[in-house]
């Protein structure tokens, strides 16, 4: 009985860590158009800047794009 449940225990690892990759696999699509639709806001909004803020000038929104776009990306690596 007890190399049963062993077995069990076993096959649940195995199991649970590819439910876990499926569930990012359909996880991975929404989060994708998510992040793309937060870049495009954000790069629509910026580039709004120059007649709306002329006093910010292209190389402080160019800082400001890195620096999203650095953040995005550390934070999507953290998630993996």
């Amino acid at each position: 009985m007890l190399a049963c449940r062993e077995k069990l225990s076993q096959l649940r690892t195995t199991g649970d860590a590819i439910f876990f990759r499926v569930s990012e696999l359909q996880a991975r699509p929404e989060a994708l158009q998510l992040a793309r639709q937060f870049v495009d806001l954000t790069m629509h909004s910026v580039q709004g800047w120059s007649s709306t803020k002329p006093w910010i000038n292209a190389t402080d929104t160019d800082s400001l794009l890195a620096e999203v776009f650095t953040h995005l990306m550390d934070s999507a690596l953290h998630a993996l």
